[in-house]
């Protein structure tokens, strides 16, 4: 039903509506169907909904509606990328790093630049991408990690466990903190890429996922 009702008001399209406000309501209200057709897996129906509401957005909305903007471009990009859609994934991702005015608010679409590159040739593209943004978030990963410095690593991760009982473990406490959730989302990625096209670096920065977990919390972006 919501479908259907969304659908059919986006039939009228941005000419018939009157002014900003009722935009903005036909924007949110498109948002609510994508993200809904995204958790179905519909990522198709998903990236028309975000077609639809980047329409009806009002001139200048990047200046007057800028979290929306950002939210709805992030959303809009990440449905293209899974959908197939290139091009429109290469615009929409490429508006984005052009208006986000700070490092963090261009956080989530390199986050899907990234898992963009490692579907492409470009995997160790995608490697150093993440090793760039990690060391911009304070956590710097080596090119060639030396097995001394996997050694220190190890033992400072042991350090940090040592102590701590299996009951203390399962029930640690979860990751609330920003900026730790962030080193986290980008550790995962890049463990992940890791681990095929390096995989020497790849222990290294699971210690560095483990140290991160003992101090701030379980988070569900290590998942």
């Amino acid at each position: 039903m919501m479908f259907t009702g969304v659908h059919q008001i986006n039939l009228g399209g941005p000419s018939a509506i009157l002014d900003n406000e009722e935009s903005i309501t036909m924007v949110n209200y498109n948002i609510i169907a994508g993200k809904k057709a995204m958790e179905m897996s519909g990522f198709a129906s998903a990236f028309h909904f975000f077609q639809c509401a980047i329409k009806f957005l009002p001139p200048n909305h990047w200046t007057g509606h800028y979290c929306l903007s950002l939210e709805l471009h992030e959303l809009a990009s990440k449905a293209a990328l899974v959908s197939g859609n290139n091009r429109s994934f290469n615009n929409l991702s490429e508006e984005v790093l052009q208006h986000a005015t700070c490092f963090e608010d261009k956080l989530n679409i390199n986050y899907i630049i990234m898992s963009s590159l490692v579907l492409t040739p470009k995997i160790l593209e995608a490697l150093e991408m993440g090793r760039a943004i990690l060391k911009r978030l304070g956590e710097a990963i080596p090119t060639n990690p030396s097995d001394e410095n996997l050694d220190e690593h190890i033992k400072c991760t042991q350090a940090m466990i040592k102590g701590m009982s299996e009951e203390n473990l399962l029930n640690h406490k979860m990751m609330t903190d920003t900026i730790s959730l962030r080193k986290m989302k980008f550790l995962a990625k890049t463990a992940s890429i890791a681990v095929l096209m390096k995989p020497d670096l790849h222990p290294f920065i699971t210690l560095k996922m483990v140290q991160l977990t003992i101090i701030h919390g379980m988070s569900m972006n290590a998942i």
